[in-house]
């Protein structure tokens, strides 16, 4: 089933931020982003709640946020799916994911993905998306960004420079991202 429209979540290290995404532009219609990152709400709810109750309070978490981005949006977003990249993926986050190895096919990307379904915690189907591993270091929500790139700009050769709180330079060779 496709829609209009999708929640992308990218629940970083420091930050968290969500969109109400168009899905066939790709643009952000409405978005919340603020200082609730995997570090400091696994550490409260590990210091509260048990380990194993854990991912499950994060999902109460990720309705909350949607709730709130729903209040600002003019657009229903019920059930609508929720793409989520970043250290959400980790082990100190909602469920821990493998890396994928490089080189990542920007066209056919063979990201690790885990799909949750609408559950009374979270009553939209969600999508979690894995980082990417090299040799020298590991990512989780910047290979995400440069699908979205990809898809919007032709990336066969060169170099991503990707701001952030952990910036990275990704480079990108016949259409592959080979290095980070």
């Amino acid at each position: 089933m496709t829609t209009p429209h999708f929640l992308g979540c990218d629940w970083g290290t420091s930050s968290f931020r969500l969109h109400l995404v168009n899905a066939s532009t790709g643009e952000s219609l409405c978005h919340i982003q603020d200082s609730d990152g995997i570090r400091s709400v696994g550490l409260r709810l590990t210091k509260t709640r048990p380990a194993e109750e854990k991912s499950g309070l994060m999902r109460s978490l990720l309705r909350e946020k949607t709730e709130l981005l729903a209040r600002r949006s003019d657009i229903e977003i019920d059930g609508l799916p929720i793409l989520v990249s970043g250290m959400a993926s980790s082990s100190i986050g909602l469920c821990e994911l493998p890396y994928a190895g490089l080189p990542l096919s920007l066209e056919k990307p063979n990201l690790i993905t885990r799909t949750f379904a609408p559950s009374e915690t979270l009553p939209h189907p969600m999508l979690l998306i894995s980082g990417v591993s090299g040799e020298e270091d590991v990512m989780r929500g910047e290979e995400v960004q440069v699908l979205g790139l990809s898809d919007q700009y032709s990336l066969d050769h060169g170099i991503c420079l990707l701001p952030g709180t952990h910036s990275k330079h990704l480079f990108i060779n016949d259409g592959n991202l080979v290095n980070f």
